[in-house]
């Protein structure tokens, strides 16, 4: 009761007149509180005149907060009005020398409507850059795995719709490794985006790093939908697993799964619905 008592006198020494009420109804009940315990006490004698005076304090406190309300919500009412009043103000004197001239107002529009669809586009451009490199390799600007698993899912989607067949094509560049671990990974990099550019017409012709011819071959493994798998993670596992079989006997080479006999169509669908992981 103090503080409130406090904070209600600081509010009124700075002009908050509602203040005055609240300080008002606070002493109030504070002074009949404080009669009520030196009447208990023994201090002040029991009478009429102090028998009734906490409620009698209390209702004065209601009182005075409900005019201390009023008088706030008119302030509230005439800061509202003083605030439309101002903004009504403030739009008439931007409209002014809009409605004084018609040609202005009509040259800003087009100007603003020219901003806005250059805006937009800026936006379309850019979004299509952001599309662009979250399928892209940065380096050889290749569609990357995301990308290769957002097309096969897609494929095999619209395979299954059409009861079509579908193949996928692991293709891995063969005696790559030593070409990183002697010159440096520019090196591997320069030759990955030469292969890139020219990825099957000119791969039998070497790729110059300086003065050092420096060749590559690839290896292809093929897996088949249905035949070999029905879902994107069996069937890239299954042209995984061929494409290093053709590594093994020997690179620059194609082979089919199932073509020499290493798993039966029924063992690898087997192993799709098991949901065999791919080690995307």
């Amino acid at each position: 009761m103090p503080t409130l008592l406090l904070s209600a006198a600081i509010r009124w020494k700075q002009g908050f007149t509602p203040a005055l009420f609240y300080l008002l109804g606070y002493g109030s009940v504070l002074l009949s509180f404080v009669v009520l315990v030196l009447r208990a006490a023994g201090v002040v004698q029991p009478g009429e005149s102090t028998a009734y005076l906490f409620p009698l304090a209390v209702a004065a406190e209601a009182i005075l907060f409900s005019f201390a309300l009023a008088y706030r919500i008119q302030i509230l009412k005439q800061e509202k009005a003083d605030a439309i009043l101002q903004a009504d103000r403030e739009k008439t004197a931007r409209l002014a020398p809009a409605q004084a001239s018609a040609a202005d107002l009509q040259r800003s529009v087009e100007l603003r409507t020219a901003e806005l669809a250059g805006t937009n586009e800026r936006l379309r451009q850019r979004e299509q850059e952001l599309q662009h490199t979250a399928l892209h390799d940065p380096l050889t600007e290749l569609p990357n795995r995301r990308c290769l698993v957002e097309r096969c899912e897609a494929a095999l989607a619209n395979a299954k719709r059409h009861n079509q067949a579908v193949a996928l094509l692991l293709i891995d560049l063969d005696h790559f490794k030593p070409i990183n671990d002697r010159y440096g990974h520019d090196a591997g990099d320069q030759m990955l985006r030469a292969i890139a550019q020219r990825l099957l017409a000119e791969l039998a012709q070497p790729v110059l790093y300086g003065a050092e011819p420096l060749t590559v071959t690839i290896s292809i493994g093929v897996a088949l939908y249905p035949q070999h798998a029905r879902q994107f993670s069996g069937l890239y596992k299954a042209a995984d697993e061929v494409l290093y079989k053709v590594k093994a006997r020997g690179r620059s080479g194609s082979s089919i799964c199932g073509e020499d006999g290493e798993l039966s169509s029924s063992a690898r669908l087997q192993l799709d619905v098991l949901k065999v992981p791919s080690g995307l």
